[in-house]
This record gives structure tokens, C-alpha cells and sequence, in this order.
């Protein structure tokens, strides 16, 4: 079976989750006193969206997330890290966020709390980031061409994503957010490794998140149950994938 994903799947798919994360955002602003927004963002947009429908794409067209990527040159994969770190640097030191983020002091629950409630919404947009989109063409015969329409399609899924997340009213946030992807998109060029690209991006989201603060009243029981549905999701793909 072929490893690559029909365009129109891919944009469907796209389409089904830039409504569910549109629709978390208008529930959030009419339902102020409810904890309504938080169960549909943490179900329906990060866990059936976000991760049970890009995930059943992927098993559907025989990929496989927790393989081995093909050999690259190591000097390839050096400058891959090496980039990676400058993107990490770029998004989380170069915004402040770091520095901002260890001035405030918080327990130990409400940084468990961090830790769990974005792992869900970090996995969604990096299964779509890089597994959907770079699976659209066939990621194991990249030519130049298709390197660069990867690199533009990633970086516009990150901009228009955001624009949806801030309901268009933050155009500046789209377009930050849509740089951080267009860097991450060329470091997942080089190193062609989904869980590394996870892990940067789960890192940048996560300290963006603590130094904005908005968090830490979010219902503890709802992240749990955001983070066992999308880790469930994940290792029941994994199991029956047959991950050696």
C-alpha cells in the first residue's frame, strides 16, 4: 500500500479540524460559566479531531509514526539538531517566554497540570504539521519541489490554524506562530523524525502557555481525561500497528 495520503483526504481532514478548533473558541466566549468549552476542546477538537481522525489517515494509508525514518547523512542530521535548538531558542528565549515564564511561581499541580493539558493540543497540530501534511506527497522521494511546497503548506497550516484559534482577531499571533512552523517544517526536512519535531513544538507551546498565565484555573479533572483520551488513542494506533 502506498504511503502517501490523497490530497482531498488531507484538506478534509484540515477542514474537520480547523471547525472543531474555531467551535472550542466560540464555546469559550458564550459559555464563560461553563466547563462546556473545556470538555469539547479537550475530546472533540484534541482528541477525536485532533488526533483519532489524523491517526486513522495515517494507519489507513500504512504509515507509521513510531517507525524508523529513512537513513539521512549524518552531517545532515547535525545541522537538523542544530536547528532545531535555534528554533527552540528563537521561540522561547527570543519572545521572552522563557524568562517570563520561570518569574512566575507555581506548584507542582498547577506544572502538572501545564504538562498534561498541553500534550493533547501539541500532538493534534504536530500529527497534522508533520505526519498529514508531509504525507500528502510521498515523504520517502522528496525532490526539491516537493521540499518547498512541505516547508509552505506546514507554515500556512500554523498561520491559518492560529487565526481560527484567535477567531482572525490576532493576525500577529498567526503570523509569529506561522514563522515558529515555518522553521520547524525545515528542521523536519532535515531530520524527516516525528517525535523529535512533537518534542520541540510540545516545548515551545508549553512555555508560551506558562508565561501567558491563562491556565492555571483550568478544571484539573478535564485534563486528565483530555490527556488519557489522547494518550489511549495513541498507544491503541501503536498496538495495532504492531510496533516492534
Amino acid at each position: 500500500m502506498t504511503k502517501q495520503i490523497p490530497l482531498l483526504t488531507t484538506v478534509i481532514t484540515i477542514f474537520i479540524f480547523y471547525i472543531t478548533w474555531g467551535s472550542a473558541q466560540l464555546l469559550d466566549f458564550y459559555f464563560k460559566n461553563s466547563n462546556l468549552p473545556e470538555l469539547f476542546f479537550s475530546t472533540i477538537y484534541t482528541g477525536i479531531a485532533g488526533c483519532l481522525i489524523p491517526l486513522h489517515i495515517l494507519k489507513k494509508f500504512n504509515i507509521n509514526i513510531f517507525e524508523k525514518t529513512n537513513s539521512l547523512k549524518t552531517s545532515v542530521k547535525i545541522i537538523g539538531y542544530i536547528f532545531l535548538i535555534i528554533t527552540i531558542l528563537y521561540a522561547t528565549v527570543g519572545s521572552e517566554a522563557l524568562f517570563k515564564a520561570l518569574q512566575i511561581h507555581k506548584s507542582i499541580l498547577v506544572i502538572l497540570k501545564y504538562l498534561l493539558l498541553f500534550f493533547p493540543m501539541a500532538l493534534a497540530i504536530s500529527l497534522f504539521a508533520f505526519a498529514i501534511i508531509p504525507y500528502t506527497t510521498n515523504v520517502d522521494t522528496y525532490t526539491t519541489k516537493k521540499k518547498v511546497s512541505v516547508i509552505f503548506f506546514i507554515s500556512l497550516f500554523f498561520i491559518a490554524g492560529f487565526l481560527v484559534d484567535t477567531l482572525f482577531k490576532d493576525l500577529e499571533l498567526s503570523l509569529i506562530m506561522g514563522s515558529i512552523g515555518l522553521l520547524l517544517s525545515i528542521a523536519f526536512i532535515l531530520l524527516r523524525n516525528f517525535w523529535l519535531l512533537f518534542s520541540a513544538f510540545y516545548i515551545i507551546l508549553l512555555i508560551n502557555t506558562l508565561a501567558d498565565n491563562k491556565y492555571s484555573e483550568y478544571p484539573f479533572g478535564i485534563v486528565i481525561i483530555s490527556s488519557a483520551l489522547s494518550l489511549g488513542i495513541l498507544l491503541f494506533y501503536q498496538r495495532t500497528n504492531k510496533i516492534s
